[in-house]
């Protein structure tokens, strides 16, 4: 009798386990889980595990707000909110390179330093910043909107690699010139006006914007370089100066030189270094 009791114990705790077994390996995690669609059901299942999808369930994750990432290489659940604060800020990145900044940022804990920059600094120039710093001066504090026409640049301040987004091409007697647009347009004003009460074929432009890549050449040259500007200091990287001369002639005797000095500020240039007479900045309102 005691034999039949415990074999029939053994086979009530078979079936049990079997039951339980083919329970469990069949039950739907998702079955609780608004999905919305057969699709976003097939790739939550095929990109998160288990864990992942009791987390959206218990906090009530709907798909919207993550369906659009979720197929990314370094995906994370957990990071959804920062993928939206990112994408809420940096607009002209697409899905893919919002995850990948994203997951850059999180894993050398600099997202919220990364979230305000990448309002005016593409994110190749913030981890270029963050990874290595200023090279030229490792005390320089980075400015965080370099687009601002009247920046105060410097030793100290650096725009690190940044370069502006509204550069413009064009030529100018002879010479080339490369500026934000803003400042492209009140320099041909000026020169217009300029033009009026003097003859200017002779002013011809030496440099205008300059790259960092550029200005690491310029100033490890010496021969070439902008004075005493550091690559990521220079008022040329901006895309708002230019340096100048007037042909066959001593420049401070020049009627040009002598209009500039009366008339520049009306257009928004200033001579914006005390020990340059041939250098000029648009500081003016941003167009």
């Amino acid at each position: 009798m005691k034999i039949k009791r415990a074999l029939l114990v053994v086979i009530i705790l078979i079936v049990f386990g079997f039951s339980y077994w083919h329970m469990n390996t069949n039950f739907d995690v998702l079955s609780r889980y608004p999905y919305e669609n057969e699709n976003s059901r097939e790739l939550i299942r095929r990109y998160l595990n288990d864990d992942e999808i009791r987390y959206i369930i218990e906090y009530d994750i709907a798909p919207a707000y993550f369906i659009d990432y979720i197929t990314y290489k370094d995906f994370n659940i957990y990071h959804v909110s920062e993928y939206d604060k990112l994408k809420a800020v940096a607009w002209y990145l697409s899905d893919e390179e919002v995850v990948s900044f994203a997951e850059k940022l999180i894993a050398i804990d600099r997202f919220d330093e990364g979230l305000e920059l990448v309002l005016n600094y593409d994110p190749q120039e913030i981890l270029f910043w963050f990874e290595n710093g200023d090279l030229y001066n490792p005390d320089a504090k980075i400015i965080y909107d370099p687009s601002d026409y009247d920046l105060v640049i410097g030793e100290d301040f650096t725009i690190s690699t940044y370069a502006p987004k509204n550069l413009v091409e064009s030529e100018f007697n002879g010479s080339e010139i490369t500026l934000r647009r803003g400042a492209l347009e009140a320099f041909a004003q000026m020169m217009e006006a300029m033009a009026q009460d003097t003859d200017i074929t002779s002013f011809q432009i030496t440099r205008s914007y300059v790259s960092y890549s550029k200005q690491e050449e310029l100033y490890k040259d010496k021969e070439d370089q902008c004075d005493f500007d550091m690559p990521g200091h220079s008022e040329h990287q901006l895309g708002s100066a230019f340096d100048f001369y007037v042909a066959n002639a001593t420049l401070e005797d020049t009627a040009i030189y002598k209009w500039l000095r009366l008339h520049s500020e009306e257009y928004g240039f200033y001579f914006s270094y005390e020990d340059r007479n041939d250098h000029l900045r648009y500081r003016g309102d941003e167009q």
